[in-house]
């Protein structure tokens, strides 16, 4: 039999790291021209984000919500209000999130919920819209967790209902405006989420260059002395 090597001896390749492979798909959504593919490839650069943060939000998800487990849609939320004050109050203050919420009205929403298989085993169901719609209309300003969990909401309900994959009665896949409304939305959260990481990240190694550059002054000036 051939020589197989124990795993801690295999070779593994270095994993890329999630900022890196979302904006990957951020660049591509760019490219596609049908508007429900542009947005669930803008979607796939979302979920490996909030996906990525799951151990970091659990606890702190159950915490809030009376030690239920943090579900899909909260870790959504929780990866939305992640975002310092400013760059929140910016994203909440997009112009088409309100049209957004409009034009979802103007839908048969009860059977477009009710009837789609993704949104109805993640608890997306028509209370859940209603309960986004309330706070999309007085949380905005007022609290910015409820605003970024009925915001999360929104753009999950475009995301169930845009894939012709997932079985369902009624979707959004033709529907342009809405597809493209939440795409705007969609694509400055995530701009605004890889800005945030990139200077955290430089911050995090700026500390360490900082204090690379004191070892060697210290060691220069023993030297000296």
């Amino acid at each position: 039999m051939p020589y197989v090597p124990p795993k801690s001896l295999q070779f593994k390749p270095a994993e890329i790291p999630a900022p890196i492979k979302a904006r990957t798909h951020l660049a591509k959504a760019e490219e596609v021209k049908e508007p429900h593919f542009q947005y669930l490839e803008l979607w796939k650069a979302f979920e490996i984000l909030y996906k990525e943060q799951t151990k970091a939000q659990t606890k702190l998800l159950a915490n809030r919500h009376g030690g239920r487990a943090a579900a899909e849609l909260d870790l959504m939320g929780g990866l939305i209000t992640t975002l310092s004050r400013p760059r929140v109050e910016q994203l909440l203050a997009h112009p088409d999130i309100p049209l957004l919420h409009a034009a979802l009205c103007r839908k048969n929403m009860k059977k477009l919920l009710g009837d789609n298989e993704l949104l109805a085993e993640n608890g997306m169901n028509d209370a859940a819209w209603q309960h986004a719609r309330k706070d999309l209309t007085f949380n905005l300003k007022a609290n910015y967790w409820k605003a970024g969990e009925a915001l999360a909401r929104l753009l999950y309900i475009v995301r169930g209902a845009a894939d012709p994959k997932i079985r369902k009665t009624d979707n959004l896949v033709s529907d342009v405006e809405i597809l493209k409304l939440a795409y705007n939305v969609l694509r400055l959260l995530m701009r605004t989420l890889t800005e945030q990481i990139a200077e955290t990240n430089e911050t995090f190694l700026s500390v360490g260059d900082r204090t690379k550059k004191a070892t060697a002054i210290q060691a220069a000036r023993g030297k000296k002395a």
